[in-house]
């Protein structure tokens, strides 16, 4: 249904009526239902014509024309994300995806500018310098990982109102100068986990190897069903596979393969609504035709891990032969995996805080450390090296190493 409608013809009251050439006797208005405005006031010298043009603007409107004429930038927003449904449904992009698009514009289009809203602010009136004021509030209302996202996703949807002729050009917002942003977006201080934070990786490890030892304890689940060996498993596939959680909770256990030592990655869950959808590539292979492509390999060790776990899990209600199940036999939920780990980091005696991301870093990082990051882009599925550089969180653990290795060497030549 259009936001648009067109008024009944009245008759111009006696005092405003054009007393030269009375070319304003009957007029009717458009009214705009969303913003609750009248948009246009159209005038008519006789009945007949105010008819005709009241029909016109009727057809206009039923055409969207006129709605492209008079665009407000939530009009654009609307078709983009209609754009993005699409590709949605046809697993070009992920419901989280399109979740972010969403977000990304709710988090901009109640900003004001002028007194307006910018969902309600004409297209046709937004030029670079609009655009350059409008960067400027971005800059001390948002933060910036969400001023750039908002940012792209503004661009996305003027893209969208240029191809639908409202009336501004294509790219537009490419042309504001962003240096206040680029430069604080480079001098910002990268989150590094706080179990990375260590001298070495020897005293990470060694917090990890007593959380491991914390899982197998029946004292750790004390007021609750003791789940075996689940949460040992659970810490040696993030461990080892340094995968998201969203790739792990819908392992089964055929995914894994005692021959190559590896998981087939090709399916993950929405961790908001915990749906299972499978990843577009898929590449055949002698593993289960799903390919080389998606195997993550881990070491020989885990594979007696599996094995013996296998042996609890046949004990277990698992209908679906998930791998890791929850207690119902369907995916465990993302927030009850994050909790059981906090805790069982507690236990152990860390105060530091924990997520399930924290162990992707982890992987790039050890293997930088020991000198195999030439494994790390695809250990970890990442679309490019500078991703994973960015996962490495800081040179502190290589630092020492070479400084400290540079240093024995003048201290060799000293007296002791």
């Amino acid at each position: 249904m259009s936001r648009f409608t067109v008024r009944n013809v009245r008759p111009t009251p006696a005092a405003r009526v054009n007393k030269k050439n009375n070319n304003n006797k009957y007029y009717f208005d458009v009214f705009d239902k969303t913003q609750q405005k009248i948009t246009d006031r159209v005038y008519a010298a006789t009945q007949s014509q105010a008819d005709d043009l009241r029909t016109e603007y009727k057809n206009k409107i039923n055409s969207n024309i006129y709605t492209v004429e008079n665009a407000i930038l939530e009009d654009a927003a609307q078709i983009e994300y209609k754009i993005q449904l699409g590709k949605r449904d046809n697993k070009i992009i992920s419901e989280n995806t399109l979740r972010d698009y969403k977000f990304s514009w709710d988090a901009i289009k109640y900003i004001e500018h002028n007194g307006v809203f910018l969902k309600d602010y004409p297209v046709k009136d937004i030029d670079i310098n609009f655009l350059t004021s409008l960067e400027s509030k971005f800059l001390t209302e948002l933060k910036l990982r969400q001023n750039k996202s908002s940012w792209a996703r503004l661009g996305a949807i003027l893209n969208v109102a240029a191809t639908e002729n409202m009336g501004v050009p294509m790219f537009i917002t490419k042309q504001v100068s962003r240096s206040v942003f680029t430069s604080a977006w480079k001098r910002r201080i990268k989150k590094v986990p706080d179990i990375l934070k260590t001298d070495s990786p020897n005293d990470t490890i060694k917090i990890i190897n007593k959380v491991l030892d914390v899982s197998r304890l029946r004292s750790s689940y004390e007021g609750t069903k003791y789940p075996g060996s689940y949460w040992f498993i659970t810490l040696k596939i993030l461990l080892e596979a340094n995968q998201r959680i969203s790739r792990i909770i819908p392992l089964l256990k055929n995914d894994y393969s005692t021959k190559l030592h590896g998981f087939v990655i090709d399916k993950k869950v929405d961790i908001k609504t915990n749906v299972m959808e499978y990843l577009p590539r898929q590449y055949e292979t002698d593993f289960a035709n799903k390919g080389f492509a998606n195997v993550v390999f881990v070491s020989e060790q885990f594979t007696k891990n599996y094995q013996e776990w296998l042996q609890e899990l046949d004990m277990w209600h698992n209908p679906k032969n998930i791998l890791l199940p929850a207690g119902n036999g369907s995916y465990k939920t993302y927030h009850i995996i994050l909790d059981n780990i906090k805790k069982l980091f507690k236990i152990a005696g860390w105060n530091g805080n924990i997520s399930t991301h924290d162990f992707r870093s982890l992987g790039a990082k050890f293997r930088k450390y020991l000198d195999l990051d030439e494994t790390s882009k695809a250990h970890l599925d990442h679309s490019s090296k500078h991703m994973t550089l960015l996962y490495e969180r800081g040179r502190n653990w290589q630092d020492i190493k070479s400084l400290t290795a540079a240093s024995n060497k003048i201290g060799q030549f000293y007296n002791n």
